[in-house]
Parts: C-alpha cells; sequence; structure tokens
C-alpha cells in the first residue's frame, strides 16, 4: 500500500513539472494574455480588497461587471491566495486542481469499481495525458478548467456519499455558467447507466437533475443577461446559425434536421476552416472515445459538449486548441474506466494500447494541428524556442513593481496579466483616463491592431500633449499622463 501511495505522488510530481514546464514558464516568458488570465486576475485583486470586480479589458473600451463575461463565483475562494502567489497564482491553482481531478479519477476507478491498482495507475496517467488538459495549460486560465477537475469526485461521490456530492455539485456549477448543462447529461448517463430509476430510493440524484436544469435557465436566460442589460446572454450571438435563442435552436433542430447535421459536422463557413472538427473527432477517438462503440450511453453526456462547440459559428471553439477541449477530459476518463471493467480478459493490452494511442496523439499534436491559430511555442516543451523570452522578465518585474497599484494602467496583451492586480486597467489602444501606458517597441505585439497601426498609435502619443514619456529603452516604453504644468521631460535608458 504504501508503495503504491509513492508510485500516485510520483505520477502527479512528475505530471506538475510537465504542467508547469506549460503553463509557469509561458508566463514567466510573458506569452500570457489579457483575455483571459489578466482578465482573472483582474477580478481575483478586487474581490481580495472587497470589491465588486469590474472588466475593464473590453477591446471596446467600455466596463462592466465581471460576472457578466462568465458566471463564475467559484474565483472568490482563489482571492487570497494572490497575496501569496501574484499574478501567477490562478496558474498554480489551475495545476492543482487538474492534478486533484486525477486523484478523484483514482479513486473512482480504484473504490468504485474494484480495480486492479495496477489498471488503475495506468488510468490515472491516461486521464492526465489526455490532450486538452496539455491544451487548456498552454493558453491562460480558465474556470472551466476548474469545473471540468471537479467532476471526478462529483461522480465519485454520486453514489458513494450522496450527501457531499452535492458539495461538489455546487462548486461545480459556480466555476462557470454552461457546467449546469454538463451536469444535467452526466447525471443522466449515471441514471440509465447504474439503474437508478426508482425515484423513492434515489430522490436526491433526481433533486440534483431539477437543479441543474433551474441553474441554467436562471443564470443563463435571466441574470447573466440582467447583468448584461441585454434581452439575451451575449454567449447566444455564437450560435446564432441555428437561432438566436433555445426556443429557436430547438424548433431548427426539428425542422430542418439535415441542415442541422451539416452544420454540426460540417463547416459552413468557408472552405479554410475544413478538417478542424474532423481532427478533433479523431483525437477523442484516439484518447478513448472507441469506447463508445461497447458503452453508447456515454454519447448523451459526449453530445452536448460537442454542440457547443460544433454549432458555433467561431471556428476556434472547432478544435483542440486552449481551454475548448476540456470538459472532454473527465468524460473519456469514465468511458475508459467503465469499459475496462466490463472487458473479460486482457485489459492490460487494451489499457496499454489505450495510454499509448493517448500520448501519442497528445505528442503529435503538440507539433502540428488542423485547428486555426495552434501556437506551438506555448505547448510544445520540448522545442528549446518554448524556454526563450523576446523580454527580460526580471527586468520587466523590477519596472512592473515600481508602478503603484492605485495607477490607472493601459498596456498590451502579453504585459496585463502582470500587471492587472488594480481597479481599472486597458487593453491598448483602449486609453480612457489610464494614467499610465506601458509598451513595447517589439514587433509582434501589436493586437487587436496591425504593426503599422500600433506604430501610429505610439507616434500619436509622442506628440500627445497630455502624456510625457517617463521611460524609454530599445524593448519599453512608458507615457505618463501629466500632472498640471508638468514639463515635457524625457528620460532614456539603454
Amino acid at each position: 500500500m504504501i508503495k503504491r501511495n509513492y508510485l500516485v505522488l510520483l505520477i502527479l510530481f512528475c505530471f506538475a513539472l510537465m504542467y508547469a514546464l506549460i503553463s509557469i514558464v509561458n508566463h514567466f516568458c510573458i506569452r500570457t494574455c489579457a483575455l483571459d488570465l489578466g482578465m482573472f486576475n483582474q477580478a481575483l485583486y478586487n474581490f481580495s480588497i472587497g470589491n465588486n470586480a469590474i472588466y475593464t479589458l473590453d477591446l471596446s473600451g467600455n466596463n462592466s461587471p465581471f460576472l457578466s463575461t462568465h458566471f463564475s463565483p467559484l474565483i472568490i475562494l482563489f482571492s487570497p491566495f494572490r497575496y501569496i502567489f501574484g499574478s501567477s497564482t490562478l496558474l498554480i491553482i489551475q495545476i492543482l486542481f487538474v492534478l486533484f481531478g486525477s486523484i478523484g479519477v483514482y479513486k473512482l476507478a480504484l473504490q468504485h469499481y474494484k480495480m486492479d491498482r495496477n489498471h488503475v495507475l495506468i488510468l490515472m496517467i491516461h486521464f492526465l495525458s489526455i490532450w486538452g488538459i496539455s491544451s487548456a495549460l498552454s493558453f491562460d486560465f480558465h474556470m472551466n478548467v476548474i469545473g471540468s477537475m471537479l467532476i471526478p469526485w462529483y461522480v465519485y461521490y454520486l453514489k458513494s456519499n450522496i450527501k457531499l456530492s452535492f458539495l461538489f455539485l455546487f462548486l461545480i456549477l459556480s466555476s462557470i455558467e454552461t457546467f449546469g448543462i454538463f451536469l444535467f447529461f452526466i447525471i443522466l448517463v449515471y441514471i440509465i447507466k447504474d439503474r437508478l430509476f426508482q425515484f423513492n430510493k434515489n430522490y436526491l440524484v433526481y433533486l440534483q437533475l431539477i437543479i441543474c436544469f433551474v441553474y441554467v435557465v436562471l443564470i443563463v436566460l435571466y441574470i447573466m443577461p440582467n447583468i448584461q442589460q441585454s434581452a439575451t446572454n451575449l454567449q447566444f450571438n455564437r450560435y446564432d446559425l441555428i437561432g438566436h435563442s433555445p426556443t429557436e435552436m430547438i424548433q431548427f433542430i426539428f425542422s430542418e434536421p439535415v441542415q442541422f447535421f451539416k452544420i454540426f459536422f460540417g463547416n459552413p463557413i468557408e472552405s479554410t476552416y475544413d478538417g478542424i472538427k474532423l481532427e478533433t473527432i479523431l483525437m477523442i477517438l484516439f484518447s478513448g472515445g472507441i469506447s463508445l462503440i461497447y458503452r453508447p450511453v456515454f454519447l448523451i453526456a459526449l453530445l452536448p459538449i460537442l454542440a457547443i462547440k460544433f454549432l458555433s459559428k467561431d471556428y476556434v471553439l472547432w478544435g483542440i486548441n486552449n481551454q475548448y477541449s476540456i470538459e472532454l477530459v473527465p468524460i473519456l476518463s469514465f468511458m475508459v474506466i467503465d469499459l475496462v471493467v466490463r472487458l473479460p480478459k486482457r485489459k492490460i493490452v487494451f489499457i496499454w494500447l489505450l495510454l499509448f494511442t493517448t500520448v501519442f496523439g497528445t505528442f503529435l499534436t503538440m507539433h502540428t494541428r488542423k485547428s486555426k491559430w495552434y501556437n506551438e511555442l506555448n505547448n510544445n516543451i520540448f522545442t528549446s524556442e518554448h524556454y526563450n523570452s523576446q523580454f527580460q522578465y526580471s527586468k520587466l518585474h523590477f519596472l512592473f513593481k515600481k508602478i503603484d497599484e492605485n495607477e490607472i494602467v493601459s498596456s498590451i496583451s502579453n504585459f496585463i496579466p502582470h500587471l492587472a492586480f488594480r481597479q481599472k486597467i486597458y487593453h491598448f489602444p483602449v486609453v480612457n483616463d489610464a494614467t499610465t501606458i506601458i509598451l513595447t517597441k517589439k514587433e509582434g505585439f501589436s493586437y487587436p491592431l496591425t504593426q503599422d497601426e500600433y506604430n501610429n498609435e505610439i507616434k500619436k502619443l509622442k506628440s500627445d500633449s497630455t502624456f510625457r514619456i517617463a521611460y524609454s529603452d530599445k524593448t519599453l516604453i512608458i507615457f505618463k499622463r501629466k500632472k498640471g504644468n508638468e514639463s515635457d521631460s524625457e528620460v532614456k535608458h539603454k
């Protein structure tokens, strides 16, 4: 037993190191972004000082309540840790939750299904190796990673301790608004799979089903539109290929089934994006989706996740990049566990084969992908370029620390996660009432502007009588808003 615990700890340590090489290295190499780590860091700061978090990083320059972007009140629980870990807080928490989720998978397989311990260790490694995790960690911090990693624990307690499962239910629901949908269908899977049909014996399971449904209706259809001051949740704009509201979408499915099928599996935009959905489907099959042949009941949980991905007009959601596949990870793990316990023999052969295809698929897609906007630099820890930065972090960190948290800052996307511990921060070229503007002279950091547009904005600031150059070197330029009759001074450091 002691030896087995050491093996679990060794596995966790190895993957923690690998994940840190992805996520923490990106942060120190100035490759995290305003959207979304900067946005969440700003919310973390505001909640930590007892303020209502306001989202000020919108490219339109408008401010809005943070919870109108994503309904994620769970982040409030993380806010005290920013005093310890600084701007890396959420990245560290995200890695810890992934490891925590793998322990949930370990316990689910070991205790819930009474599996062989050697099999369980391999299944734990399988879970940690699925591409959805490394892809998510390569791009900032997202609350759907947190929610996804709590799902194994929820399923574990669903049968072993139904009362404790309520705790994980509410934690998952408070991670992000869409998880009420996912949990609803996961519960349905286990009602069908484990034959929990008798309401009088399993009324608490059905109560959770009702809670998920009511939660989604209240948050998505009423609370978020009210916060956004919109007639409908603005997230629905992504799905106007099939309708502008849930009612229209349901009507479209039944009235235009052929067209719906084409949109779901095809490319309704332009040929440039052909093959992205196919790549996702193949990765699902390589990572355990083949289990659906024997356990098709899990399609009930899988299809809603794919629908949210594939029915969007945003092709970025279709693929395997970033955080857009993380919800698939626990479902794939459940499918594999459920199949393995039912195999009459040669279980170990199947598990090792599945682990190999999963690791191979993840490794292969670190190097190349069909999905658009893939950034190998952020994800592939096996290249030397991943560990190189265009900036000197120690120098930047020193300069960033000198900027008081009461200053209102406007900056480029890659600087914002390191500067976001303040009430107001803007995504350049939005300036508004910013008192400090921190920019780079390097090319490739002009988003959302073209490089020429970005350079022109810097020229305008240099000639703007309301700003002065407070710092300038070969890499950086910092503007300060003038106070009163302050003279035009420029301090150059080379």
